[in-house]
């Protein structure tokens, strides 16, 4: 499915050690297995059921954070733990945002909010967090009336309506740009950064605002040591 082309584009382990955690409480301390819950998660996504895998990565989450109030303030933090919050965070965004836009959850996302405020040090190129970051901008910068949907947004029905003349006719110049603009979200989650790109550079020279601001924001992602940046 679309769900699985791009949940095997994301990393589920950079630069962060999740593991068995010790949560304390008035009742008797329990360990529990952050690591197999994220891998549910992803296993999940992987079969493109987000609704339940945000579950997992949301009480993966609650873990943690439960965790990190028991660290003690005076050390400074802990590393790993940060790294662990930031990816699951993470893939908490992602989960949330191919499903159905309901309220406008795509650009007002919670979990992209915190990773921004709270771990904008793991905002590294290519990273999960980086991924869900870059996401989440480009579908809030979406034109108002383009709606971008994990379930119907296909590289394989966009690019079939893009190409089709049938009884209907070739899709109108305003259905072409929107069409290529979704395109654009689905090949970055996909991992398909370079006809993501290209998809971006045929609206940028068409003077389309929205391939524009998609361009930057991958590139961004990508880093400026990235092949596709130093053709560009």
């Amino acid at each position: 499915t679309f769900i699985n082309k791009f949940a095997q584009h994301l990393k589920s382990s950079e630069r962060t050690n999740v593991g068995v955690f010790s949560v304390s409480s008035n009742a008797p301390s329990a360990s529990i297995d952050v690591a197999k819950m994220v891998t549910m998660g992803q296993d999940l996504m992987r079969k493109g059921q987000a609704t339940y895998a945000e579950k997992f990565f949301q009480k993966a989450l609650g873990v943690l954070d439960a965790v990190n109030l028991q660290i003690d303030s005076t050390d400074g933090g802990n590393h790993d733990m940060e790294g662990s919050a930031a990816m699951v965070l993470a893939w908490l965004a992602i989960s949330q945002i191919v499903q159905p836009n309901v309220g406008g959850s795509h650009a007002n996302n919670a979990a992209v909010d915190r990773l921004e405020k709270d771990y904008s040090a793991w905002i590294t190129p290519q990273s999960d967090v980086s991924r869900s970051v870059t996401l989440r901008h480009l579908v809030r910068f979406l034109p108002s009336n383009f709606e971008w949907d994990g379930v119907t947004c296909s590289a394989k029905k966009l690019l079939a309506e893009l190409g089709s003349n049938g009884a209907s006719g070739a899709p109108t110049p305003a259905r072409m740009t929107e069409l290529r603009s979704l395109l654009v979200v689905t090949y970055f989650l996909q991992g398909d950064l370079e006809r993501a790109i290209t998809e971006a550079l045929k609206l940028h020279v068409s003077k389309v605002e929205y391939g524009t601001i998609a361009m930057d924001r991958i590139i961004e992602f990508l880093g400026e040591n990235d092949p596709l940046v130093k053709i560009g």
